[in-house]
């Protein structure tokens, strides 16, 4: 990208990523709105990046949800059903799932589960990568509006500091 140098772009890349800055890379892309994301180009590429990494999972007549479906909590946080059908909705549940993850409703059985392994990144393993690929096109946008300012932190990393941690320190605590 242009006003970047190429190590910076390669040590910015999820590969040296900590399971837990993955996670909170699709947490942040689940805050957006897929109305919006729609209408422009930025939006269309990471949607299209959801859609290939969902389809590699992903055979008809399943969807995104089929996968995720235990981590469903049908009483407090149901998911509608139009959006089991849209797999840019796979950020949205994997962004309700970490944030309310501590709510007093949250069933403890899933929360468990949630915390023990990165289930959403060992489940759908290239959609890290593929939404952080396809942004990385529209880095020019996403530097030059503040809408998209959450997202930059992703794409200057020059450094993970859980890298430096024990790899046993890292296995305990990943989320």
């Amino acid at each position: 990208p242009k006003g970047k140098s190429p190590h910076r772009v390669v040590l910015s890349h999820p590969f040296f990523w900590s399971s837990r800055t993955g996670l909170r890379f699709l947490v942040t892309l689940g805050n957006y709105e897929y109305k919006e994301l729609n209408n422009n180009t930025l939006g269309r590429e990471l949607i299209s990046a959801v859609h290939r990494a969902v389809a590699e999972k992903v055979q008809e007549p399943e969807t995104w949800f089929t996968k995720v479906a235990d981590f469903e909590q049908p009483v407090q946080y149901p998911t509608e059903e139009f959006h089991k059908n849209n797999p840019f909705f796979l950020l949205k549940f994997i962004r309700d799932k970490c944030v309310h993850m501590h709510d007093r409703a949250f069933d403890p059985a899933v929360r468990q589960a949630l915390e023990k392994s990165p289930v959403f990144l060992l489940e759908f393993p290239h959609l890290v990568v593929y939404c952080w690929e396809a942004l990385l096109k529209e880095l020019e946008v996403i530097k030059a509006h503040m809408q998209y300012a959450p997202l930059r932190e992703f794409f200057d990393r020059p450094f993970e500091p859980d890298s430096v941690r024990s790899a046993e320190e890292r296995s305990l605590e990943w989320l």
